[in-house]
């Protein structure tokens, strides 16, 4: 049966040429974070999920702060690395940089999340200097019902959320919710 896995189809990703192909096939180094990779690490935070990529640099300042470098360019407020969710910026303020903390998604709505390693401002602009991250969420198709999930740990840090999503005929919706509780100290 493992013989049969290298003729299995594999996944298109969007993030190195805006358009869906196989990931042998793309301009760019492209690595890809599956759901199944999430849950096997047991990562909490959307930067612990990225640890494991090869080239990446993940540095984090404190409990619920950190920053993605991409080949070594990295620094505290990092505009050189894009972050995307599904194919668009959620930069923001003076220095046109994306806190990952305040992602207004759960760890179980992503679906996979893409890395473009190098240059990639031809594509995407000047925050692409080192890389693009595409956080890429699951469809109400993918999701179909209704999810709670609770973490509990040490020095009071706990998370929960609760994600629902539905396709009924031509309509589809998602609904999420979360919340993150952590002692800084």
């Amino acid at each position: 049966e493992d013989y049969l896995n290298f003729y299995k189809e594999e996944a298109a990703v969007v993030s190195a040429s805006l358009r869906p192909q196989p990931a042998q096939q793309t301009p760019a180094t492209v690595y890809v974070v599956t759901q199944q990779d999430i849950k096997d690490s047991g990562a909490i935070t959307f930067w612990d999920a990225l640890r494991n990529v090869p080239g990446l640099d993940v540095i984090q300042f404190r409990t619920g702060q950190a920053e993605i470098g991409i080949r070594g360019l990295d620094r505290p407020v990092n505009n050189r690395v894009l972050v995307l969710m599904d194919g668009r910026s959620g930069s923001e303020g003076y220095f046109d940089h994306l806190s990952l903390e305040t992602l207004p998604i759960t760890m179980d709505e992503i679906d996979r999340i893409e890395v473009v390693e190098g240059p990639a401002s031809a594509v995407y602009g000047p925050n692409a200097v080192s890389g693009v991250i595409n956080i890429i969420t699951k469809t109400p198709e993918q999701i179909q019902g209704g999810q709670v999930t609770y973490t509990g740990g040490e020095r009071s840090t706990e998370q929960g959320s609760i994600l629902y999503g539905k396709k009924d005929g031509p309509v589809s919706y998602r609904m999420n919710g979360g919340w993150r509780s952590t002692n800084r100290f």
